[in-house]
């Protein structure tokens, strides 16, 4: 316990530092020095830059005395820094509606899409132009710059986080996006599978059909900086899906920032590799590249869905291409959200198959 002193010393001096100071031994010799920790009882100084250990109780009384003080007060701003950090987990905790996205993965817009050939691709397809469809069918246009992130840009989310969480535990993400622009707020037995499954959720707002791809793509990132800053997050864990739209986002997504996003959970949403509706600036090195990630893809759907019978196809598309890929056939779903129970398949699957949890 004491050795561990000394190094709560040095990780707090900027908070409680010692000035240089005169130290006088029991026979009264005096030397210039800053007091750096105590380990034992074994006083450890910096004179010149070169440690020097020293019993304190060689020292003098009043330089014992200011010893003693020191650690005392070294100790309350360690406890004070530590409420405040419960004090900020407290506020993370269970569920948000609003909660504000201030983190940016990246300062320049175009570094979104930087990451991966496919992203430079989009990047290089648009330097020319000055302006681009932000809103689909509605003939908005706006310049590239804009289409990842407007002038007014402040996201907010819904976010989960258990309710018993300390900030010590790495948990694992998955970010939700919504066909509409607002994000989805976790019912109950999707915040019991956070729960079980140790995952902090997020479903941004913004980040509807009606928006940009470039934006939904971008935002997803920014949602994911945002938990990286307030949890403890393991990256090995991180994930996204969606629900129509929203699951071919999340499908994109992958491809656009391999290094970030881990597995797919797609949602009543075909995609199809080769296609230039779902991927127009991919050629088959950048599919490529992004198998080698070996992420694990999901697809889900049931009869009632009026995508269902396309999912076959879905799937040939990325098992034609090596890809890790699962179809789940759920009897009763219709074109909607997947439910917890069938969430809970789909995440076992995944970290069944997810190559950095093995």
């Amino acid at each position: 316990m004491k050795r561990t002193i000394g190094m709560v010393l040095i990780g707090l001096a900027l908070i409680v530092q010692a000035s240089p100071r005169t130290w006088t031994s029991l026979d009264g010799k005096t030397a210039e020095a800053e007091f750096q920790a105590l380990e034992g009882g074994t006083l450890v100084l910096d004179r010149n830059g070169k440690a020097i250990r020293v019993p304190l109780e060689t020292f003098c009384e009043e330089d014992q005395a200011f010893v003693h003080k020191h650690l005392e007060d070294l100790k309350a701003a360690q406890a004070k820094l530590a409420q405040e950090k419960r004090d900020r987990m407290k506020a993370l905790l269970g569920l948000r509606s609003g909660a504000p996205i201030t983190e940016r993965r990246w300062a320049d817009w175009k570094d979104y899409y930087s990451e991966s050939s496919c992203g430079k691709k989009v990047l290089d397809f648009f330097k020319n132009e000055a302006s681009i469809v932000d809103v689909r069918d509605q003939g908005v246009f706006v310049s590239p710059e804009h289409a990842v992130r407007p002038p007014d840009y402040r996201p907010t989310m819904f976010a989960y986080c258990p309710e018993e969480y300390t900030g010590e535990e790495k948990l694992g993400v998955y970010i939700h996006i919504s066909p509409g622009n607002k994000g989805v707020s976790p019912k109950p037995g999707y915040q019991a599978m956070m729960d079980k499954h140790r995952l902090v959720y997020a479903s941004p707002n913004g980040a509807g059909n009606k928006e940009s791809d470039m934006r939904r793509c971008a935002l997803a990132l920014d949602t994911l900086a945002q938990l990286r800053k307030d949890f403890n997050i393991d990256e090995r864990r991180v994930y996204i899906g969606g629900t129509s739209g929203g699951g071919a986002e999340s499908t994109i997504a992958t491809f656009l920032y391999p290094g970030d996003f881990r597995a797919a959970f797609n949602s009543v949403r075909s995609f199809s590799l080769t296609s230039s509706t779902c991927l127009p600036f991919a050629d088959e090195g950048d599919i490529d590249d992004v198998q080698d990630h070996g992420q694990p893809y999901a697809f889900i759907s049931g009869p009632g869905d009026f995508n269902y019978k396309y999912m076959p196809r879905t799937v040939q598309s990325f098992e034609e291409h090596d890809f890790v890929v699962r179809f789940f056939d759920i009897p009763d779903m219709k074109h909607q959200m997947a439910s917890p129970e069938t969430f809970d398949q789909v995440i076992r699957w995944v970290e069944a198959n997810n190559p950095r949890l093995k």
